[in-house]
């Protein structure tokens, strides 16, 4: 093989080991989607942040987060507040249910995680981050 059909190949198990993970996240039942954790995650971890900031953060429209948060404030997950300073600015903030709910599905996914990697060494995992780190970066850059 060549370096193209390598890299091509790479591609390719990349896209399909996280299309597992995500059935998997799906078939578990969380209580959530993949996308509404990683906004829930996002938010618990940085605090409240606007639609526009979510959106650069996750890779997705801003459009996409309105629908995904629409959805969490419906459950009562989130709550959406306007700026003060600025009315066009919402700002969504977690909820203390979607707290639970989110520290909830942060154990299964912790178990779900570790059902895929223990076969892993921490040298592998650290050469995992590494490389991910470094294409990750290449990609901030283009």
């Amino acid at each position: 093989m060549n370096r193209y059909d390598d890299i091509f190949a790479l591609a390719a198990l990349f896209k399909t080991f996280f299309k597992g993970i995500s059935n998997d996240w799906n078939k578990h039942g969380f209580g959530l989607t993949l996308p509404q954790f990683k906004v829930m995650y996002l938010i618990e971890r940085e605090g409240p942040r606007k639609v526009s900031e979510i959106a650069h953060s996750l890779g997705i429209t801003p459009s996409g987060v309105i629908w995904i948060t629409d959805q969490l404030e419906k459950e009562g997950y989130v709550r959406k507040e306007r700026a003060e300073t600025d009315r066009r600015v919402v700002h969504v903030i977690l909820t203390d249910p979607g707290g639970q709910q989110l520290h909830q599905a942060q154990a299964l996914q912790k178990q779900l995680m570790q059902s895929y990697f223990h076969l892993l060494t921490d040298e592998d995992i650290g050469h995992l981050q590494r490389i991910f780190t470094t294409l990750n970066q290449s990609l901030d850059q283009t």
